[in-house]
């Protein structure tokens, strides 16, 4: 039957949004994820695959699924661990805060000075140190995309290198920030239908 030519399948599809929703069990996620968030078996093949390449069809659970990559960013997830000093009057400060923006820059410096020493223990410097409610996991702020952060930290993370220790000024205070990881991002559709016996 040459009408069904017209109709695009989902490798040819430019409107994921609408084919999933019309043939698919599952909804198109957009959230980009990492490696670590997909399928563990099959997290491998789906990573590898090139800008509209599919696979699959495969079983996963109680679904066959054929997956497609839409879009990659490299370096799209970002792991940092800061030491926040704030001062009376900053944004979130709390209550017990004291001192002036002037003392928290030169205690900022100081910390940034012993942090990028040789045999720094940045979790226990941000432990001691940090004003901010990641302390207790030494400044741990876990995962993040481009974006959740402010501005000026956001940039300073996504824009260098893993390692890269510094001092960042934002309305909540001087950071200093430590990048701790980085990695691919990939947003992939997958059409699913679910195996009823």
């Amino acid at each position: 039957n040459d009408t069904m030519d017209t109709i695009p399948g989902f490798r040819n599809t430019s409107h994921i949004t609408a084919f999933l929703d019309r043939n698919s069990d599952m909804k198109f996620d957009t959230i980009y994820k990492a490696k670590r968030d997909l399928s563990v078996i099959f997290a491998d093949t789906l990573v590898s695959l090139k800008v509209d390449e599919t696979f699959g069809p495969y079983r996963d659970g109680n679904f066959f699924k054929v997956s497609k990559m839409v879009d990659k960013k490299t370096d799209g997830t970002a792991k940092a661990s800061h030491i926040l000093i704030t001062w009376k009057g900053a944004e979130r400060a709390g209550e017990n805060i004291t001192r002036t923006k002037e003392e928290a820059k030169v205690k900022a410096k100081e910390l940034l000075a012993d942090a990028k020493k040789e045999d720094a223990v940045f979790v226990q410097l941000a432990r001691d140190n940090s004003d901010g409610p990641s302390a207790p996991n030494g400044g741990d702020l876990g995962y993040f995309q481009e974006g959740a952060m402010v501005a000026e930290f956001n940039d300073f993370v996504f824009g260098n290198a893993t390692g890269t220790i510094d001092l960042v000024e934002t309305d909540l205070g001087y950071h200093i920030v430590k990048i701790d990881d980085k990695q691919d991002v990939y947003q992939i559709a997958t059409l699913a239908r679910e195996v009823e016996p």
